[in-house]
């Protein structure tokens, strides 16, 4: 058998994505997954419910790249309030109710700790 059939496993191709016709490019690209986005010129924030489902769509249930979301209620830092939880979680139940496969999070402490 050929070395890198039984040794190694195939590196998965990851694209952030920034609205529908990115998304669509980079599934007919080959993409294994999309990280789907907004305002990434600020470092990304929670793209809305409308695009989600738009991308959801353009890849149908049939397609191999699977769809993650970011869930970042604003730019800035990642020290998050308590109302700005409540946005995350939100916006979690709503990107699973609309047929994402997963979604993306990051969170710090008060001390920069990941939380």
């Amino acid at each position: 058998p050929h070395l890198a059939a039984t040794c190694c496993a195939m590196a998965l191709v990851e694209i952030c994505c920034e609205g529908v016709h990115s998304v669509v490019a980079a599934a007919a690209g080959g993409a294994d997954r999309v990280e789907l986005c907004a305002d990434l010129a600020n470092g990304g924030v929670t793209p809305s419910i409308g695009v989600v489902h738009a991308c959801v769509t353009a890849l149908g249930s049939a397609g191999r790249t699977r769809l993650h979301v970011l869930v970042r209620p604003r730019p800035g830092h990642f020290v998050y309030g308590s109302h700005e939880w409540r946005a995350v979680l939100a916006d979690v139940e709503a990107i699973k109710a609309a047929g994402a496969d997963g979604v993306v999070v990051g969170a710090l402490t008060a001390d920069g700790e990941i939380d």
